[in-house]
């Protein structure tokens, strides 16, 4: 075996790696979104408007009723939503509560009935305890 081909192998080898990355990274649709979408589209893309994370949601609260520390309930199962609203050093709002991917038929273990409705979009739901 001359080194001559043993560079050529080598050579095929970090070409094929590379272009095996490119596709399994999905690196041009990556960048494209990259370029062409902002943040805030970009996170909503990810995490939802309402499903499955409520991301867009929670940023319409966030700015439409400057709250902060509410609780997030997902009712599907994913990750809670908590870190996009809340700050872990400060006490959660009691009053308030988001929910996510909640359906008043399938849900039965969440009265909703406690609850006054302030917004709802989906199967998103912002809702404030009700005082008795």
């Amino acid at each position: 075996m001359s080194i001559l081909n043993l560079k050529n192998n080598s050579f095929s080898f970090y070409w094929i790696l590379i272009i095996s990355c490119i596709l399994f990274f999905d690196l041009p649709k990556n960048i494209f979104s990259l370029i062409n979408f902002d943040y805030e589209k970009r996170m909503i893309k990810i995490y939802g408007y309402c499903y499955p994370q409520a991301y867009g949601f929670i940023k319409e609260i966030k700015s439409k009723y400057n709250l902060n520390n509410v609780e997030t309930i997902n009712f599907d199962d994913f990750a809670q939503s908590d870190f996009f609203l809340n700050n872990p050093k400060q006490k959660k709002n009691g009053d308030y509560r988001i929910l996510i991917n909640f359906d008043k038929n399938l849900h039965t273990n969440f009265s909703i009935n406690n609850y006054k409705i302030i917004l709802n979009k989906q199967k998103c739901f912002l809702v404030k305890k009700k005082n008795d």
